[in-house]
């Protein structure tokens, strides 16, 4: 194999590809990246054998070739170069690249017992905006459960229904959704389970770009293609639970709340939380007046009380809450002002973004449901 290519392109295409490479393996080729001549093109390929990544790179083909060299070595050598040209050249088991007054020779391992990286040739189910896509899945994974016992919740619900995209997650003890529209009709219902890793990597690798992402299904996997970079990963059998019976549809206490002022209230009461994490909400209204109390005590460090301003429907109530739970939820509501909607310790709490009369909604298909801690 002879080729040759910028180095920020080179660069680039490695820290994607190397997102795939396995941290812990027996098998030692499972930490090296496939380099690979394709139709006049550089190809990367990775995979630990649950993610595969496949990106491809212009370049200046003299020989086809193929050789797999090992991915920390290789990118860390190519991130210090200047960006200049490299040349890329391989003899037997060697990789050689020249850039400049840089040279390197790094040993690496026959393309042959590379594992192969399914191909799924069925066409696109979907076609959705990177950047919705990607903001969808960070609002929904962090209620993803880290679970061997119940694997089906240990990764995201993606559910194409209609022209209705659902995204959901949850651990039990909180569940996250979030819908986006989809162009084209979709006749039958399909869902899917992604492992929370590969949203992660996806979300890390596509984040800052534009465009529209290709989703295809195939045989238990399931491809995300972005332009010359695709994301492989099998899928998670089994059925993910029925949570939308869970959805309380009426409340005894509504509360709208400043977000930011939630937040920050939320954040003083964590530093005097006790050991089980316990932060108390009491929901108040004294003369026209109506305020939320934000209550955290612990024999060891102290107490704290913040109050914050709000409006009242309904009922006085008190609640008690994870506060590391109540965290995560308010960090994905990105509207000014937040919708709390209450019943007891015994019912989960429903938290919304609050849409302003006549302001364009931001973030109206999100909803955060958190389970209190019984009194």
């Amino acid at each position: 194999m002879k080729l040759s290519c910028t180095q920020i392109n080179f660069n680039k295409g490695l820290s994607i590809t190397e997102k795939a490479v396995s941290k812990i393996s027996t098998l030692p080729i499972l930490g090296n990246i496939l380099l690979e001549t394709d139709k006049g093109r550089l190809k990367l390929s990775a995979t630990d054998l649950e993610v595969g990544i496949v990106c491809w790179l212009g370049a200046q083909v003299q020989t086809q070739g193929s050789i797999t060299v090992p991915a920390r070595l290789l990118s860390g050598f190519v991130n210090s170069l200047p960006n200049k040209k490299i040349d890329i050249i391989s003899r037997g088991p060697n990789l050689n690249l020249k850039c400049e007054s840089f040279k390197a020779s790094i040993k690496g391992l026959s393309a042959k017992d590379f594992p192969l990286i399914p191909k799924i040739k069925e066409k696109p189910l979907v076609s959705l905006p990177i950047p919705l896509l990607c903001r969808a899945f960070s609002q929904v994974a962090s209620a993803v459960a880290v679970s061997q016992t119940r694997p089906e919740i240990s990764g995201v619900l993606i559910c194409f229904d209609g022209q209705e995209v659902r995204i959901a997650a949850t651990d039990s003890y909180r569940l996250a959704e979030k819908k986006i529209q989809n162009k084209n009709k979709i006749d039958q219902l399909v869902s899917i389970i992604v492992p929370s890793r590969t949203i992660y990597e996806l979300v890390r690798i596509f984040s800052e770009q534009e465009g529209d992402v290709d989703i295809v299904l195939g045989d238990n996997q399931v491809l995300f293609q972005l332009g010359s970079t695709h994301l492989i990963s099998r899928l998670i059998d089994g059925q993910y639970p029925d949570y939308e019976q869970i959805i309380p549809k009426k409340s005894k206490t509504q509360a709208l709340v400043a977000t930011s002022e939630l937040l920050n209230a939320v954040k003083s009461a964590s530093l005097f939380a006790s050991r089980t994490d316990e932060i108390r909400l009491s929901f108040k209204k004294s003369n026209n007046n109506a305020f939320l109390e934000i209550r955290a005590e612990s024999s060891e460090k102290g107490s704290n009380l913040s109050r914050v301003k709000i409006k009242l429907n309904g009922l006085p109530n008190e609640i008690t809450f994870n506060y590391r739970y109540l965290l995560d939820g308010l960090h994905n509501i990105l509207t000014d002002f937040v919708d709390l909607n209450i019943n007891d310790d015994k019912a989960p709490a429903l938290l919304k973004p609050f849409i302003e009369p006549g302001k364009r909604p931001k973030d109206k298909d999100y909803l955060y449901l958190i389970m209190p801690i019984k009194s």
